[in-house]
């Protein structure tokens, strides 16, 4: 993801107002979003020492509200700069890809396969345009958002409570890495398996008239039914690595929500903090 990225940097180059104002909103969002479990820690703190009153909860409810709408109108806009985007690199590069073919020689195409080439210019650059979008963000939460979140539990909450919590995340790092990198390798065989339905499926249409000449339909359909369970074959592998990055990211942020909440419920017994900064952080971190 990283390098491909990197590779984009002229195109973030070419749309920085777009993606300055969308990198700026979404760290204010994730900022905006530490507001809400911060009342509500404060709310329950008030109702443990009994000095809650009917405005200040009337108070507390409707600034949680606000945030929440905040947060939605925000996400909205910076959902639009950031995908929209993708989008727009997407149409750029199709259109550069296509300048390229009307400009090379026939060499170039008796030395590439017309499937492979059809494969670049659908497949692989709808996957660069959604790296685009969800490969910023993903940056973005993994650097700025992740360290408000450690400065506002450290310094805010508890540093204690912090340490504990983020014990599971080099394990995160390493689940990425492994699984990004095999990943990576069955999408690159998925693709060449596109390239070859694709080059199937032409032969099958300039040759349709010899197929049916010689009354070879039946052949034709197996030789194409071999060639699409392939490629579903190997899709099917991308899918199920894919499959497992999101439970094993779960598995290890539920762990350090465990970890949070059982500290969390330690340091409240010894009189480290309190019930609601407990909550607060405990919200904050999940």
């Amino acid at each position: 993801m990283f390098s491909v990225l990197k590779n984009l940097a002229w195109f973030f180059r070419l749309e920085r107002k777009r993606y300055l104002v969308g990198v700026i909103l979404l760290i204010l969002v994730g900022v905006a979003e530490l507001l809400p479990p911060r009342l509500l820690g404060n709310a329950i703190d008030e109702i443990v020492r009994g000095s809650i009153t009917g405005a200040s909860l009337t108070r507390y409810i409707l600034l949680i509200l606000g945030t929440v709408v905040i947060i939605y109108l925000v996400t909205y806009v910076w959902m639009h700069k950031l995908f929209g985007g993708a989008n727009l690199v997407e149409r750029l590069l199709r259109s550069r890809f296509m300048d390229h073919l009307l400009r090379m020689t026939p060499p170039f195409f008796e030395k590439n396969r017309t499937g492979d080439l059809m494969a670049r210019a659908t497949n692989d650059l709808r996957s660069i345009a959604t790296t685009a979008g969800f490969g910023m963000l993903t940056l973005t939460d993994s650097t700025a958002f992740l360290a408000t979140v450690l400065f506002a539990m450290g310094f805010l909450v508890s540093w204690k409570l912090t340490l504990a919590a983020i014990l599971p995340l080099p394990f995160i790092a390493i689940a990425m890495m492994i699984y990004g990198k095999a990943v990576h390798q069955r999408y690159t065989l998925a693709q060449d398996a596109f390239g070859d339905m694709n080059d199937q499926v032409l032969e099958s249409i300039a040759g349709i008239r010899v197929v049916r000449a010689y009354v070879q339909e039946r052949l034709d359909e197996k030789r194409f039914a071999d060639v699409t369970e392939d490629v579903y074959r190997k899709n099917l592998a991308v899918a199920k690595m894919d499959a497992l990055f999101e439970p094993t990211i779960r598995l290890f942020v539920g762990l350090s929500y465990v970890i949070a909440l059982a500290y969390g419920i330690y340091l409240v017994f010894h009189n480290e903090i309190t019930l609601g900064i407990s909550y607060r952080s405990i919200c904050t971190w999940g």
